[in-house]
Formats: structure tokens, sequence, C-alpha cells
């Protein structure tokens, strides 16, 4: 049934991503030929005006199809399924409009992925900016992205997306991003290269001594506290699994001790204000910070009350990175949730360095935490 003129649509099923990577025009009439394995089918002479490398990204992403194809079409069993002329409009519109077709767009009008030395470029230039940004130091986007462009033959379409790939990244690897550019997903595999060659150049290391503390003379208790995030999936791909593990963001957290101080003083303020706003000043000049005077042994950080009168024992965990940037416990501290019961609350702190927010889980924490054993205390019993 198809003839000359009609439109192609190159659908990957499977494995992520998944969606529309090619479209294309039939330029011939169907004949019969014969396939790779010997049987034959009908073929036809296909044109394509856009296509992209589908392990890299995608024309039209998943989510996109989905709201145009039917589930039948979507996992259709066998290739040459027929869609309908509104179906491809549809298509066509998104290649139009889509901000993945800005990109399409730019493979049709003869552009091309971006290079290893252009990916290596604009990660060391974004890296520079969250440094500045981290440090509160001031700096332009908009001069950055001038300077991109007397470089490279690139529209600012495309190098604002990749600044929000470039985002995408460093939220599944548990770290901070610039504000403005919220992350994208779908990028180029040679992207990690890039991320991990500036990571290991000293990347990581000026993350992690950008200031830690918190300027703010007031802190907004209505505000601050979050809700627990919601079950985030473990990141697929062996590239992006390598390097998450490389950069384990519980491990560099659980190392920064200024961090952790800092952390814990930003909830011991948290506390305070906590008990003033509630009409509980008496309680406000008892909460104390235990771990700055007597250490971490006790299995929490600061001692503080509810508005009851009740006391509390609070844990903090710090991270620059977003709220589901993963922590360790210790077994002491788990131990201790599980003694003290309600009377225990971790707090998770989260984005700290920019606007810091709490989520809050009360003891015991083992059935609200998936507990991963990452090591053990050895001895010799037995030997050969």
């Amino acid at each position: 049934m198809a003839k000359a003129g009609d439109r192609v649509w190159l659908l990957k099923q499977g494995d992520a991503p998944r969606g529309i990577f090619g479209r294309g025009e039939i330029t011939g009439r169907p004949v019969r030929g014969r396939t790779s394995n010997g049987k034959q089918q009908w073929m036809a002479p296909v044109r394509f005006g856009a296509f992209v490398d589908p392990r890299q990204g995608m024309l039209i992403g998943e989510d996109a199809v989905a709201r145009v194809l039917k589930n039948t079409q979507i996992n259709a069993p066998a290739s040459g399924y027929p869609l309908d002329d509104s179906q491809s409009e549809q298509f066509d519109r998104l290649l139009g409009s889509d901000r993945l077709g800005a990109e399409a767009a730019e493979v049709r009008q003869g552009g091309s992925d971006w290079t290893q030395s252009e990916l290596n470029a604009i990660v060391g230039d974004y890296f520079a900016m969250l440094v500045d940004e981290l440090a509160g130091r001031p700096y332009s986007k908009t001069e950055h992205r001038n300077e991109w462009r007397k470089t490279v033959n690139r529209s600012d379409g495309s190098i604002e997306r990749k600044h929000q790939n470039i985002s995408a990244v460093l939220q599944e690897l548990g770290l901070p991003w610039i504000n403005g550019y919220k992350p994208l997903g779908n990028f180029q595999r040679a992207l990690l290269d890039a991320v991990d060659a500036v990571l290991s150049r000293g990347g990581a290391d000026a993350l992690d001594q950008t200031p830690a503390q918190i300027s703010a003379p007031n802190i907004d208790v209505q505000s601050v506290f979050v809700a627990p995030p919601q079950i985030k999936p473990k990141p697929s791909g062996r590239e992006l699994i390598r390097l998450v593990n490389k950069f384990d963001a519980a491990v560099r957290d659980a190392a920064n001790r200024s961090l952790g101080r800092a952390g814990e003083e930003f909830v011991l303020r948290v506390e305070v204000d906590r008990l003033v706003v509630a009409g509980r000043r008496d309680l406000a000049q008892q909460v104390a910070w235990v771990s700055s005077k007597i250490g971490d042994g006790l299995g929490y950080d600061i001692e503080s009350f509810s508005e009851d009168g009740s006391k509390i024992f609070i844990e903090v965990k710090t991270t620059k990175g977003p709220i589901n940037t993963p922590f360790y416990i210790s077994e002491n501290e788990r131990w201790i949730a599980a003694e003290k019961k309600a009377a225990f609350r971790l707090y998770r702190v989260f984005s700290f360095s920019k606007s810091p927010q709490i989520y809050r889980l009360p003891g015991p924490v083992d059935e609200q935490l998936a507990l991963e054993p990452i090591s053990y205390r050895a001895r010799v019993i037995a030997s050969r």
C-alpha cells in the first residue's frame, strides 16, 4: 500500500532511550526483497531528512510518542506498521515545535551531534559557572553563551539544551546544578565522558571546596520543611552507573566535614527559630548542638524539642545535591533511631549552599530507607 511521497518514521522500541529517531519519505514503489535471514518481504526506498543516533538521543521522545500512537502501534510486533495522516501530522508538528524537534531541525539544516571537543569545552565552561554560583560570585550566563557563539556553529537553543543536559547528568550523580538550567534528559552518551573528564581533573574537588555556609540572617521555617521524596529509580545504562559509582555523592558528602558541620549549624538555627515561632522561646534556649561538644558517638547531632515540650534527638545529613541524593547512615545511628523511636528525627538537608530545604524521617528508619550493606567489620575466625 505504500507509495512515493508517504512519510516514514523510525521508532526505537526495547531498552531506553525509546522514541522516534528518523523521519523520511518513500521515494519509489515497493518491491519484494529478501531480508538478512532469507525471508521475502515488501520493501521501499526511503530518503531520510532527519536522522540521529538512537543510542544518544531521539528526535521525538518516548513521552511525546505515547501521546500520538496507540499502544498496539508502540509495541508493534513487526515493522512497516501503518499510521493515519493525523498521526504523521502530529509528529511533523512536534518536529517543528518540540524541544527535541529543534535539534532535529539542526540535523536537517546540515548540523550534527556535538563533537567530543565541543562537549568537553561546554562542560568545562558549565563547571566554571557552577563553582561561581555555589561560591556566591556573580557571573553572566548571557556573556558565557555569547562567547560560545563566537567559536561554535550552534544555535542559542542548542547551547541552552546542552546546558540542561549537563544538569541532568549532575542530577543523576547527586551533584548540584546551575539555577535556571533545569535538567533535561535524552543526552548524548558522549556527554558522560565529558563530565567524567572535568570531574576527574578536579571538578569534583572544586564543588566540594565551595563555601558550605548559609549567610541568610533569617530562615523561613514555614517553607524550609518539605515532604520526603518519591522513590527514584536507580540509574540505568552501564556508562552512567559507572560514573555514579566513581563519583559517589554519599561518600563525598560523608568525607566533607565542613559541609557536615555547616549543615548541623543550619539545623540548629532552624530548630531555634521553629520553637520561637511556635511561642516556645523557653525551649528554644535549651536546644543543644551535642555533637559539637561531645562528638559523633551519640548517634545524633542535636537535642531539641517538640512544641509540647517532649525532647527530640536529631541526626543531620547534608548534601549540596538534590533531594534524592543518597547518604550514609551508620549502624550506631540506625540502632539509636530504633531505640529512641518517635523521639528520633533524621533531618535530610539538601540543595545546601543555594536554597537549603529539609525533609524529616522519624525513628525507627529501617522501613523508610532502602539500606544497602557496603562494608563489613572483619576478624579472623579460622585459618587454612
